[in-house]
């Protein structure tokens, strides 16, 4: 295994293309998850000034984080078939997290519009993102930020 700290996405495209060079393929089968737990999610250093500055642009009230809510799932279904990166849940799936034990469910909002959701869970110590997705014209402006950093405030109420 080879750790990696700091930019995540140069560093692990660089090690995969040189390990690629090098015939190195691993079967995916043979992979294992890693699952956020607390020590792990704290952010430091630039994280933090980062966090910051997302939080500011939430302050200043371009966009509000609160529960999901039932009615939320039409809109959060409409944001899915918008970001197709992001797993695929029907209305109805979405409406059937919510109560689970542990389930950890939030909405993004612009003047009242939704606009992002994250949905999360956590079981024993451990703490897992189940799917994210933020419109695309509101993407890259902190809105997928903070919607996990209150997940991760809120894991953190639960354990």
């Amino acid at each position: 295994m080879q750790r990696v700290e700091g930019d995540l996405a140069d560093k692990i495209g660089e090690i995969g293309e040189e390990r690629a060079g090098k015939q190195q393929f691993t079967d995916p089968l043979e992979l294992d998850a890693n699952y956020v737990r607390r020590p792990d999610a704290e952010i430091s250093g630039r994280g933090r000034q980062q966090a910051m500055g997302a939080e500011q642009k939430h302050k200043e009230g371009a966009f509000a984080v609160r529960e999901f809510r039932a009615e939320d799932a039409a809109a959060a279904s409409e944001i899915l078939r918008e970001a197709r990166e992001a797993a695929s849940w029907s209305r109805q799936a979405l409406l059937e997290f919510m109560p689970l034990p542990g389930a950890v469910a939030l909405m993004s909002e612009r003047a009242g519009r939704p606009t992002g959701f994250v949905l999360g869970r956590l079981v024993a110590d451990e703490a897992e993102v189940l799917n994210l997705a933020v419109r695309e014209e509101c993407r890259r402006q902190g809105e997928g930020r903070a919607l996990v950093e209150e997940l991760l405030r809120r894991f953190a109420d639960l354990a």
